[in-house]
Formats: C-alpha cells, sequence, structure tokens
C-alpha cells in the first residue's frame, strides 16, 4: 500500500510541517510519558506529589484518547 499527501506550498505549510513532525511529537508525547511513569515508579514522593504525577499522566493519556491517538 502507498500513501501520498501533497500539499500546497507555502499557503499549506503550517498542514505540512504538522504532517512531517507527527512521528517527533508522537515520540515527545512517550518521553513525557516515560518521564511521569519513572517519577511515579522509583522516585520518593509525598502523597500530594505522588497524587500530582498520577493525575498529569492520566490527563495526558485522556488528551490522547480523546483526539484517537495512542503511543504504542
Amino acid at each position: 500500500m502507498t500513501a501520498t499527501l501533497q500539499f500546497n506550498l507555502p499557503e499549506e505549510q503550517e498542514e505540512f510541517q504538522c504532517a512531517v513532525d507527527g512521528g517527533e511529537w508522537k515520540s515527545a508525547m512517550d518521553d513525557m510519558s516515560n518521564w511521569l511513569r519513572s517519577k511515579l515508579k522509583y522516585e520518593e514522593l509525598t502523597p500530594e506529589q505522588d497524587a500530582a504525577y498520577e493525575e498529569a499522566r492520566k490527563h495526558l493519556f485522556t488528551i490522547l484518547e480523546e483526539r484517537g491517538l495512542q503511543l504504542w
């Protein structure tokens, strides 16, 4: 299967850049998820800190899910 995206540049430069950078955005979100997971798993946190990191990680996944995106 082959897929081809076409853009009218420079008019659609922003859309083009979003398409080109998609993999980097996914990688950045995966890095953020892993950083939050590492904080929760390996650091000595107060209950408040633990709750904040857990909430942030859950919210990240909620945002991704609402947009039909997944990291893996």
